[in-house]
């Protein structure tokens, strides 16, 4: 599956349309964020900083919510998802260049 055909397939999951605002995907992108960032809480207190199998089930259950309000980000925002990871990936491409000028002088 690309990117963009999770766009628009996780669309079928909205709840409420009246909910489809920036506002409300942003507070859930950061809601999720938490819960994954809480499951890494756990594998360092409960796991020995291990990543199980359990752990990174979990994981990928959470990290798979924030990229459905990501997804939906950026339906508000009309852009597709592959748009998004292309300007990233050209964002970070100059930042590496960036970095290596500034190494050498």
């Amino acid at each position: 599956m690309t990117l963009n055909e999770y766009q628009q397939t996780s669309k079928q999951f909205l709840k409420n349309p009246a909910f489809h605002k920036l506002e409300y995907y942003a507070l859930g992108l950061a809601g999720e964020t938490g819960e994954t960032i809480d499951e890494i809480k756990k594998m360092i207190r409960d796991d020995a900083s291990l990543l199980t199998e359990e752990r990174k089930e979990k994981l990928l259950s959470e990290i798979g919510d924030v990229l459905w309000y990501i997804a939906q980000m950026a339906s508000v925002i009309d852009v597709p998802l592959s748009t998004i990871a292309e300007k990233n990936i050209e964002k970070l491409r100059e930042r590496k260049t960036l970095r290596e000028e500034t190494k050498k002088s």
